[in-house]
């Protein structure tokens, strides 16, 4: 909240800084003019939440000083000061919208009801206006609206800066979803003091089903306040991201740079969005900028290592057993071979994201056969998880001859099928069957 204060008495201006300080208002959010041609320059500089404005002061009084600030300000909430009981300006106060007048000398009282009635009014206020951004930004990012459309138009014109946040736990899928219920409901209480007629805040979907935090603010308004705000909600951000981490859940962030409109935000927050994979390498639980994550998309091996392990995650959760075990296989080969990839702390981190997206622990060897073969050790105790052995023998058959159809019917051949035998452990009356 910031006030400014318009009155050509010192003492007067002294006085009432000393309450608001008394009251809690920071005193680097108080702002003071010593006549109305002053207050004008300020308003502007500002944009003040509330002002308290002498009736009477040099080379413009309060009632055109007001009259004036209202088009330069108009959500200001304006207050007259004056000494008389008998106001003659009543109706001319009235008519400018005024929010009201006190009597000098001011009490703490008195500026205590209109701090409080100002934040209540203000709190709902602002509350409207970031439910009403939240709707826009998320039937922008649908296609329900285009970005001309309305009311919706001034969105282009904002600056944005986002937050794509990446849950990683191998949780079922509803104790997922309540987790990350959870850690929106409480991070949206946490950010809405910050919330101003300037600066929103906002939860969007992404295409692939990841969550982005979006800060939305005015370009006009005042940089040193919205430039505060957004950080005090990035921190918040950042905060409840890592008490809500813990031995199930991980929480990774991605940061976008400024953007100037909509557009331009999408793009970015698109793109980082599809370079999610990139985590299991740099490591999770942590908070990454654009330069970061375009470093390490530029190493081609690292990305390509990154991308295997997704695919291996995806096996796993689809059940996909060869998939699971041929994949494995390609990277093992990537590993043994690839002089580019630093085995520590790449390994690390990778073992890090095999703990909390497959549930695979303990596999933090940073030596590439070791950790090899504790992948394989864990993709065969997966297979015989499932069931009994026939079930499983018949989960097998099934699995691989959806698998030559998809890969190998082009050119059929045992050459090709035997392609299969090791990875799935098929044996003689398998392949037989499996070729018919």
């Amino acid at each position: 909240m910031t006030i400014l204060i318009a009155d050509d008495e010192k003492f007067v201006r002294y006085s009432l800084i000393s309450m608001l300080k008394e009251i809690g208002i920071p005193e680097k959010s108080i702002f003071s003019s010593v006549n109305g041609e002053d207050f004008i320059k300020q308003l502007k500089r500002y944009s003040p939440d509330i002002a308290f404005v002498d009736i009477k002061m040099p080379k413009l009084n309060g009632i055109r000083a007001i009259k004036r600030g209202r088009k330069i300000s108009p959500y200001t909430r304006y207050y007259i000061l004056t000494c008389y009981p008998q106001f003659d300006y009543a109706k001319q106060a009235i008519d400018i919208g005024v929010s009201g007048y006190i009597l000098k000398p001011v009490s703490p009282g008195e500026l205590n009801d209109i701090i409080d009635k100002y934040t209540d009014v203000k709190r709902i206020q602002y509350k409207k206006i970031n439910n009403e951004f939240e709707n826009y930004i998320n039937a922008l990012s649908n296609k329900t609206i285009s970005i001309g459309s309305g009311e919706a138009a001034y969105i282009e014109s904002q600056e944005f800066c986002g937050v794509i946040i990446f849950f990683d736990s191998h949780s079922d899928e509803l104790e997922k979803a309540k987790m990350q219920v959870l850690f929106c409901e409480n991070l949206r209480r946490a950010v809405e003091p910050f919330l101003s007629r300037n600066t929103h805040f906002a939860f969007l979907t992404l295409e692939n089903g990841n969550l982005s935090a979006v800060i939305g603010w005015e370009s006009t308004a005042n940089k040193n306040e919205t430039d505060n705000r957004k950080s005090i909600i990035l921190k918040k951000i950042v905060e409840f991201s890592k008490k809500m981490s813990n031995t199930e859940l991980s929480i990774t962030l991605f940061v976008t740079s400024v953007c100037k409109g909509y557009v331009n935000f999408m793009e970015q927050a698109e793109k980082l969005n599809s370079f999610s994979y990139l985590r299991i390498i740099m490591g999770l639980g942590k908070v990454y900028y654009l330069k970061d994550i375009s470093e390490t998309e530029s190493r081609y091996s690292l990305k390509e290592l990154a991308i295997m392990f997704e695919n291996l995650t995806d096996s796993y959760n689809s059940g996909n057993y060869l998939w699971f075990l041929e994949t494995v296989e390609k990277i093992e080969s990537l590993l043994m071979f690839s002089k580019s990839i630093p085995n520590y702390p790449v390994l690390r981190a990778i073992g890090d994201y095999l703990r909390f997206s497959i549930g695979l622990a303990g596999n933090n060897s940073d030596v590439p056969s070791a950790f090899i073969k504790n992948l394989k050790s864990f993709g065969a105790a997966l297979l015989y998880k499932k069931g009994n052995r026939r079930t499983l023998q018949e989960g097998i058959i099934s699995h691989v001859k959806n698998y030559v159809k998809e890969n190998y019917m082009s050119a059929p051949s045992k050459a090709n099928i035997n392609k299969l035998d090791n990875p799935a452990r098929v044996t003689a009356n398998h392949r037989h069957e499996t070729e018919l």
